[in-house]
């Protein structure tokens, strides 16, 4: 009788790969992100203003009071079999120095939604145009280790002087 409670006992704690049962897989919140109907990345294309943040982000919530001007210039690689990737180059002040960090996103299966490898690591950054006018607001959603970020960009539009 004892044998058989012990037996019992390790069958509930032994993996259920083991088993023969599949591990669950969870979705990633960021494929719950509808992307921009018919995202166009050369009218996204241009320089974009960061005017908001929202994050789930341990960091950002502890550190958003540094968080600073930033610019992003978007664009459309130019390097053969590359030019569905989306060139970005950031200019953003940390620390009272102006940095330019450039990176180049892969377009993911889906058109609007971007991998960013981070270097030195086997992680990576997933990005999501979710809504654009192409003009004047967008709004991007980033995934690093399951926890979103969503920015809201605008571009400036100059107005005329009056003669």
């Amino acid at each position: 009788m004892l044998a058989s409670s012990v037996f019992t006992f390790l069958l509930f704690l032994w993996p259920p790969q083991v088993l023969g049962q599949k591990k669950k897989v969870t979705e990633d919140p960021i494929d719950k992100i509808q992307v921009q109907a018919n995202f166009n990345m050369d009218k996204f294309a241009g320089q974009w203003y960061l005017l908001s943040v929202a994050s789930e982000c341990n960091y950002l919530k502890a550190n958003n009071h540094r968080v600073e001007a930033t610019t992003i210039k978007a664009a459309r690689s130019t390097k053969p079999r590359e030019t569905e990737n989306l060139l970005v180059h950031t200019l953003r002040k940390m620390d009272g120095i102006c940095w330019e960090i450039k990176q180049q996103y892969r377009k993911n299966k889906i058109n609007g939604r971007f991998i960013l490898k981070v270097r030195g690591s086997i992680r990576q950054l997933d990005m999501v145009v979710a809504e654009t006018d192409y003009e004047n607001y967008a709004i991007l959603y980033y995934q690093r280790q399951k926890k979103i970020t969503i920015k809201l960009y605008g571009q400036f539009v100059s107005t005329p002087t009056p003669p």
